[in-house]
């Protein structure tokens, strides 16, 4: 059982950094299952399609947001902290890039969204417009918000 708990969180983790490098056009199960080190067997055992498997990825990263967040709102956290951690987070980064890149797809796109979601839950957007200083509605906050983070992404390579 635990070897079993051991190979599937090895193929997420593999996959997730895989993933965010080519994203699904480029993806291939072959290459993955050479980076594992484990057979495609193993693969189709775990996941029934590779969409199954990006499926699977997708709430990974979801939870990786989640803790993320987690990790901010039990210790409050300044720019250049924030920066430090974002670095921490780096494949989590790397991911919710490659999201903002398949935002054309409806499924990336919702993803993409959802992360955003979540960090507005616990407070990213509140801590944002504080650190600023800016005085905004929560509506015009969201806006500059995905203007940030858009511009961001743009950056980021």
């Amino acid at each position: 059982m635990n070897k079993e708990l051991n190979t599937y969180d090895k193929w997420l983790a593999e996959g997730y950094n895989y993933f965010a490098e080519t994203g699904p056009a480029k993806f291939s199960i072959k290459k993955l299952s050479e980076k594992t080190g484990l057979s495609r067997t193993s693969f189709h055992y775990y996941f029934s399609s590779k969409d199954d498997f990006f499926t699977a990825l997708i709430n990974k990263h979801l939870n990786y947001v989640r803790e993320f967040n987690k990790a901010l709102k039990n210790t409050p956290v300044n720019s250049q902290q924030l920066a430090a951690r974002l670095n921490e987070f780096a494949d989590g980064v790397n991911f919710q890039y490659r999201l903002f890149l398949l935002r054309y797809i409806e499924h990336y796109n919702n993803a993409y969204l959802e992360s955003h979601e979540i960090n507005f839950r616990y407070g990213l957007l509140d801590w944002l417009i504080f650190e600023l200083g800016i005085s905004l509605s929560p509506d015009q906050a969201k806006r500059v918000y995905f203007m940030f983070t858009d511009i961001f992404y743009t950056r980021v390579n």
